[in-house]
């Protein structure tokens, strides 16, 4: 896997993984189906976990700046603020913990699959 220490560069690696999907499905079509649709399931998942922290740090965000702005909200949304900082954090670790080297592996064989075409692809049957 990566070393995603910090929130941004774990932000800034869905967005890149956002780009990878849609280029998939704009060119998709120009590869076998089989390696299209595992390479998206992958690429889908890689994002719905990094989405789910990414949710957490907005609404963290978010009440935040409503704290800021209404200080007479700030105590009451302290523990608000705290818990969706704590989930974001667990989302995260949660994504360190399922990116393994493997996935990482495989994802890359996948790319090479797209970009070499599909002969080159050792990963065909995970």
């Amino acid at each position: 896997g990566g070393d995603w220490t910090s929130a941004e560069a774990l932000h800034e690696l869905r967005i890149e993984a956002k780009r990878l999907r849609y280029a998939l499905e704009l060119f998709g079509r120009l590869y076998p189906a089989e390696l299209r649709k595992r390479m998206y399931a992958r690429i889908k998942e890689m994002q719905d976990r990094l989405g789910a922290a990414n949710d957490h740090e907005v609404a963290a965000r978010l009440l935040t700046r409503l704290s800021e702005e209404k200080p007479e909200l700030a105590e009451l949304l302290a523990g608000c603020i705290a818990l969706e900082e704590r989930a974001a954090e667990e989302k995260r670790d949660e994504f360190r913990g399922w990116y393994t080297a493997q996935r990482g592996e495989e994802l890359l064989a996948d790319l090479r699959g797209l970009i070499e075409g599909p002969e080159t692809n050792t990963a065909a049957g995970a």
